[in-house]
C-alpha cells in the first residue's frame, strides 16, 4: 500500500513540478530579455495574455500538488496545507486577471487593478508561508524538495514589501528580488518533479546492487 501512494506521490510531483516550470519559462524569458538587451527583441514584453495563462498553468500545477494524485498531496494529510498551497498558486493567475481589468476610465481603472492585485498578491503570500510550512511539517518529500517553497515565498514577500515603500529605487531593488524569487520558484518546480525519476533511479540501483551482491555470494 505504502509503495502505491509513494507512486501516487511521484506522479504528483512530476505533473505538478513540471507545470510550475512550463508556467515560469516566459517570466524567466523575460527576465533574461532584462538582463541580456540583445534578446528583448526575440521576446514579447509584457504581453498580458501569456502572463495570464502562464500563470493558469502555474495555478493548476500547485492545485494538482495540493490535491494529489488520487490524493497523495505533497503537504499530507493536513487540509488547511491543501487550501493554503492553491490559494498561493491561484493568486498570481488572479493578479494577471486583474491586470486585464479595463474599465472607461482609464485612470479609475488603473487605480483599482492595483489595488485589487496588492490585496490578493498579499494574501497569496500569506497562504504560501502557511504552504511551505505544510509541506515542511507534512514530511512527504525530503532533502531540498521539502523545503524548496520556503525560500521561494520569503524572497517574494521581500519584494512585496519594498514595491509598498516610495522611492525611486524601488524598481531597481525589485528586479533582482523578482528574479531571486522567480528562480527559487522554478528551482522549486524541477525539485518536485525530480522526484519521481529520481526515485525511480534509486530503486533501479538497488536492484542492481542487490543482485551483484547475490551474484558474488553464489560464486563464492
Amino acid at each position: 500500500m505504502n509503495s502505491i501512494r509513494g507512486e501516487h506521490l511521484r506522479r504528483t510531483c512530476l505533473l505538478g513540478g513540471c507545470g510550475i516550470v512550463l508556467g515560469s519559462l516566459y517570466s524567466v524569458a523575460l527576465a533574461l530579455a532584462e538582463l541580456i538587451p540583445e534578446a528583448r527583441g526575440l521576446v514579447p514584453l509584457g504581453d498580458s495574455v501569456v502572463l495570464a495563462a502562464s500563470a493558469a498553468v502555474i495555478a493548476v500545477a500547485f492545485t494538482v500538488l495540493a490535491v494529489g494524485v488520487h490524493s497523495a498531496s505533497i503537504v499530507g494529510g493536513a487540509r488547511w496545507g491543501r487550501l493554503a498551497l492553491i490559494v498561493f498558486g491561484t493568486c498570481p493567475f488572479l493578479v494577471q486577471l486583474s491586470s486585464l481589468l479595463v474599465v472607461g476610465d482609464p485612470t479609475l481603472g488603473g487605480a483599482a487593478g492595483g489595488w485589487v492585485a496588492f490585496a490578493v498578491g498579499a494574501i497569496g503570500l500569506t497562504a504560501g508561508m502557511f504552504a511551505a510550512i505544510a509541506v515542511a511539517r507534512g514530511r512527504a518529500l525530503h532533502g531540498y524538495a521539502r523545503w524548496a517553497l520556503l525560500p521561494a515565498v520569503t524572497v517574494q514577500i521581500c519584494n512585496q514589501i519594498v514595491l509598498t515603500v516610495p522611492g525611486e529605487n524601488v524598481a531597481a531593488l525589485s528586479f533582482p528580488l523578482t528574479a531571486v524569487g522567480l528562480a527559487l520558484t522554478t528551482a522549486a518546480g524541477v525539485s518536485y518533479a525530480l522526484k519521481g525519476p529520481a526515485a525511480g533511479i534509486r530503486r533501479l540501483a538497488h536492484r542492481v546492487g542487490r543482485a551483484c551482491e547475490r551474484g558474488v555470494r553464489r560464486r563464492s
